[in-house]
């Protein structure tokens, strides 16, 4: 072949090559080039400019070299002795050291807590709940009121002002010079007593109690002793099941503040009759009740301990408890209790010396006036 040939077929070669790359033969087609001398299909379609042989030859060994590696072209040579360096791996966060292997470990995902558990663990943890107070009872004034007794609101009425002519004397003798000087002879402890009942022992106690509760300086504990009838649960409203004073009494454990009930009226507490009990008697009688009579004396000078125990002629309660007390109240009701029957409570009561009277139930006002009654002639 001559080279004239040579170099019309090389041209041929890399205008078939030119048009493969360049799109004009689709790939897979099965449509070859049109031949160089040939008329073209398409009317615009253009031949491409004559190459000078440098550039044929340049061609010619660059498709040599393509049909030895077709690769080469594509990605670069890499030697065997530089292995290709693997495509970087994001950083994973440090995990603690466990005695597991790692293999075994398997890393959960983090569980968001629900949003009611995370606002219970953001809020401030809720006050414990309490229950009621054991140690307190709400006093119904108004009902005291309606019922012609002393209340802290009762204002100026008769009843108000013969209360102050009675306290007066009873506070006086309480707090005298030798209980200062640490004689310690209990004055501070009254004890309201009647000879036989209906004689409005519990009526006067209570009015007694609610009228120096209006010191400003002085506390009043209300003790009921009179365990069978209760006049003081039953006037205050209190429960006969609240524990109280033979519950003190039966157990050693207990102390006065355990049955001591606070009260809505300042400076007035209450210590109930307790639980029923058939030996009621004999427990109030005993040297347990003695001890703590004398308890409440000494551990609050500044109180005045007023006591309603039963009828000194139905009960043996006032006869022990009158050797342990300060004062004893005896309320006698005008034209109801017989002079027999005083002589007799003040034989039992045995020192007559600290024994004054209440004149209950005085006739002598008219109906508009309070039914409550003193004599100071009585009394003196």
């Amino acid at each position: 072949m001559s080279s004239k040939d040579e170099r019309i077929s090389l041209v041929e070669r890399a205008v078939k090559r030119m048009q493969e790359e360049g799109g004009a033969t689709p790939e897979g087609s099965g449509k070859r080039a049109a031949p160089i001398g040939g008329t073209a299909k398409k009317k615009d379609a253009k031949l491409p400019p004559r190459k000078t042989p440098a550039q044929l030859e340049q061609e010619k060994r660059a498709e040599q070299k393509a049909r030895k590696d077709p690769r080469q072209e594509e990605a670069p040579a890499v030697k065997p002795s530089e292995p290709a360096s693997p495509p970087p791996v994001p950083p994973v966060a440090p995990t603690p050291a466990t005695p597991e292997s790692s293999a075994d470990r398997v890393v959960a995902p983090p569980v968001s807590p629900p949003p009611q558990a995370e606002a219970q663990r953001q809020a401030p943890p809720a006050p414990p709940l309490q229950g009621p107070d054991d140690t307190y009872m709400q006093i119904d004034i108004d009902m005291l009121r309606k019922n012609g007794m002393v209340t802290p609101n009762s204002g100026r009425t008769h009843l108000v002002e013969e209360m102050r002519a009675i306290k007066r004397p009873i506070i006086r003798r309480a707090f005298k010079s030798e209980r200062l000087n640490g004689t310690n002879s209990l004055n501070n402890v009254v004890m309201i007593t009647s000879c036989r009942s209906g004689e409005g022992k519990t009526f006067n106690a209570i009015n007694l109690a609610m009228s120096i509760a209006m010191e400003r300086d002085l506390y009043v504990m209300l003790i009921d002793t009179d365990v069978y009838r209760r006049g003081i649960n039953h006037l205050l409203g209190i429960p006969d099941e609240k524990a109280g004073l033979v519950d003190l009494v039966l157990d050693s454990d207990l102390g006065v503040s355990d049955v001591l009930l606070r009260t809505n009226i300042d400076n007035l507490s209450v210590l109930p009759a307790g639980t029923q009990h058939p030996h009621a008697t004999e427990l109030l009688a005993s040297q347990r009740m003695v001890e703590i009579i004398k308890d409440i004396s000494s551990r609050y000078p500044d109180r005045m301990v007023i006591i309603d125990t039963p009828p000194v002629l139905a009960s043996s309660e006032p006869r022990v408890l009158a050797a342990y007390v300060g004062q004893v109240v005896m309320v006698v009701e005008e034209g109801g209790t017989s002079r027999p029957l005083v002589e007799n409570a003040l034989d039992a009561l045995g020192d007559s010396d600290k024994v004054r009277f209440i004149l209950n139930k005085h006739r002598g006002r008219s109906k508009t006036d309070t039914y409550y009654g003193y004599s100071r002639e009585a009394y003196s």
